[in-house]
Parts: C-alpha cells; sequence; structure tokens
C-alpha cells in the first residue's frame, strides 16, 4: 500500500486522534523499525497519561511492527520519504488500509515529524479451492519451488554482502580509491538485490486460479474467464479453451489416473 497526498509536517498540523499509523523508528546505522500503531487521544485526568505507552495527549498501541535493512548508513539518508512518497511496509501497509476501511480510523505513516495519508480500502477477497475440488497436479511444480527456495537463499546471502561492505565501508577512509570501489560494489550488489527483490514467483498452488489477464473474480469470489465470461470450474481440466487449450490441458494429469 503507498501512501497518497502531501506529506505534513506534524508539529505544524497534528494529525487527528483516534487514528491508525506506521510510524518508522531508526534503530541503528542501516536497521529500521515500522510501528503499527492506534492512537487515541486522553484527557488531562487520564491515568494513562503517565504510562510508557502516552506520547503527549495521546495513548498509542503496537499492534504489529516490521523491521527492514537498508543499504545505506548515511545518518542524511531520507528513507523511508521517496520522491514525495513515505513508503509503507508490504504487509502492515496492507492492513492499515483495510483496517481503515472497517474501523472508518483515518491512517498515516509517520517519520520524525513528517507524515502521509493512507488511503482505505477494501481487502480484495481472494477464492479458495474448494477442499472437495480434484487436486491437479501441474507438470514441474517441484522445479517452481525450488526457485522459490533458492532466490530467497540467494537473497539472504546477498544482505550479508552488503553488511561485510558496509562494514569495510565504516573501516576505510574517505576519499580514497578504495572507498570509491567499495561504494561501487555496493551499488552493483544493490541493483543485484533488486532484480531478486522485484519479481513475485507464482505458488504453483492455486496458480490456475489466478492467471493475470485470463481470469477475473467476481464479487463472492466467482472467477470467471475474462475473455468469454465463462465459469472457471473447481476442475480446472473443465475450464474453456480460453483458459485451457488442448496443449496445455495435455499438459495435466490427475493424480489419481496415474
Amino acid at each position: 500500500m503507498t501512501a497518497t497526498g502531501i506529506i505534513i509536517d506534524t508539529d505544524l498540523t497534528p494529525l487527528p486522534a483516534p487514528r491508525l499509523e506506521l510510524r518508522w523508528e531508526r534503530e541503528s546505522h542501516s536497521a529500521w523499525l515500522c510501528r503499527y500503531n492506534i492512537v487515541i487521544p486522553l484527557s488531562s485526568n487520564d491515568i494513562r497519561l503517565e504510562g510508557f505507552d502516552a506520547a503527549g495527549r495521546e495513548f498509542r498501541r503496537q499492534l504489529s511492527s516490521t523491521r527492514c535493512s537498508r543499504s545505506s548508513y548515511n545518518d542524511d539518508d531520507p528513507y523511508p520519504i521517496r520522491g514525495g512518497i513515505i513508503e509503507t511496509p508490504f504487509r502492515d501497509g496492507a492492513h492499515i488500509a483495510w483496517d481503515s476501511f472497517l474501523m472508518k480510523l483515518p491512517a498515516y505513516v509517520v517519520r520524525d515529524h513528517y507524515a502521509q495519508f493512507i488511503e482505505a480500502h477494501e481487502a480484495k477477497e481472494y477464492p479458495e479451492e474448494p477442499k472437495d475440488a480434484p487436486k491437479v497436479v501441474l507438470p514441474l511444480k517441484g522445479l517452481a519451488q525450488a526457485a522459490r527456495y533458492k532466490v530467497d537463499t540467494a537473497r539472504q546471502a546477498l544482505r550479508q554482502v552488503v553488511s561485510d561492505i558496509e562494514e569495510e565501508q565504516r573501516k576505510t577512509p574517505k576519499d580514497t580509491l578504495s572507498r570509491r570501489f567499495l561504494g561501487v560494489l555496493k551499488e552493483t550488489v544493490d541493483k543485484v538485490m533488486k532484480t531478486l527483490t522485484e519479481p513475485y514467483l507464482p505458488d504453483p498452488d492455486g496458480w490456475f486460479y489466478n492467471l493475470d489477464g485470463q481470469t477475473e473474480v467476481l464479487p463472492g469470489a466467482k472467477v470467471v474467464c475474462a475473455t468469454c465470461g465463462a465459469d472457471v470450474p473447481d476442475d480446472v481440466r473443465e475450464a474453456c479453451r480460453h483458459i485451457l487449450d488442448d496443449a496445455m490441458r495435455a499438459e495435466i494429469s490427475d493424480p489419481d489416473e496415474d
């Protein structure tokens, strides 16, 4: 979920309460913590003003949190503010938008004294495969699962490489060839990490129920062909030819037929 609108200076324009918020905190030179809080106003006689969760005349209670590692260790790094947007964690960014819709509370993402509004919206309903539906075996399912594992492993390894480079940078004098080389090396590794992070590798389970551009989810989680409008049945082997042509149908087998 992405924040929208102008960035507010909360020193000049206090945020409304009650509200939901994602509040960024810097933990170290390259580590950030984003707390998902619910914030309620307190009266002057409220005993909770003395609690550790109180902030001024507000009471914050954490619902969840997300930790993020950054390749930059510069104290002037504007993260998570980029291009006029305060970034949000993927999971809690979605949750706060859904909760804002259901609870009718405004939602904001905050870094220091800067804040930005998060637009509420209803959670998207994804169809679930019926429990009694025939199980479809997709060839190369094992390869797809192995690819997801190896990409995740590579991401973890590259994060460690970036951490090692940053540690060496801290020990290397500025304005030296070695420092410049380390900067180029880190920039290159960062690009590789971004390449591994951006694509979403499909989950083999349920892949047929979320074919990009070929299926459409209607209210009530009904899945239909985006071309002809025909229902996509629980047993995808019986789907229309826009979803599965003869060649594709031949690739699919029922485990009970083996």
